[in-house]
């Protein structure tokens, strides 16, 4: 893609994955329907074709950006003498497109675990897809009460902090959480 005149009066040429290029290509063909064919100033224009103002941008990438996100819940649960941290990973199943096949719901989650230390080094991680596939009653049960997934972290002693990281494979939608480790390692220490 060639970007005339950004910043600075100055054009340049971006590469775009072919999944970006085929979204924009679809935002163009929808901003041309509703412009009924007129001519638009900017690329990112608001409903007169005019230029969209930094603050109209922001509000709609952060509208956006919420749509597109799945909210994490994580939820530590020291057990003592474990020699790791035991976690809960908690999502909404509404946010994630799920389809009915042979009589089971299923779907896929791709999960990482990161461990952190104090300068965001990584020290651990863990990465792995969630299979999801459930009967229609428990689907119903997941749909009000959430998903929930345990997992184990190893406790390092220079470990800061966790994060962990959703995406759904099937549309990109992402959400992260971060947890303050430094309570659960000072536990673990003190029960050595």
């Amino acid at each position: 893609m060639l970007v005339h005149e950004s910043k600075f009066g100055k054009s340049r040429n971006v590469v775009l994955h072919s999944s970006t290029a085929k979204q924009l290509r679809k935002y163009l063909s929808t901003r041309s329907k509703a412009l009924g064919n007129r001519q638009a100033e900017a690329f990112l224009a608001n409903r007169r074709g005019k230029y969209l103002g930094y603050h109209s941008q922001r509000m709609m990438f952060l509208r956006l950006l919420n749509r597109a996100s799945i909210r994490v819940q994580v939820h530590p649960v020291n057990v003592p003498g474990a020699q790791g941290l035991n976690v809960e990973i908690g999502f909404d199943l509404h946010e994630i497109p799920m389809e009915e096949k042979n009589r089971r719901w299923t779907g896929a989650l791709d999960a990482v675990l990161i461990v952190l230390d104090g300068r965001d080094q990584i020290l651990k991680g863990t990465q792995y897809t969630m299979q999801l596939s459930f009967p229609p009653a428990r689907y119903q049960d997941h749909l009000k009460e959430g998903v929930v997934y345990k997992d184990e972290i190893p406790l390092l002693a220079t470990a800061t902090q966790l994060r962990v990281v959703l995406r759904d494979a099937s549309n990109s939608n992402i959400g992260s959480v971060s947890i303050p480790l430094a309570k659960y390692i000072r536990r673990a220490n003190s029960a050595n």
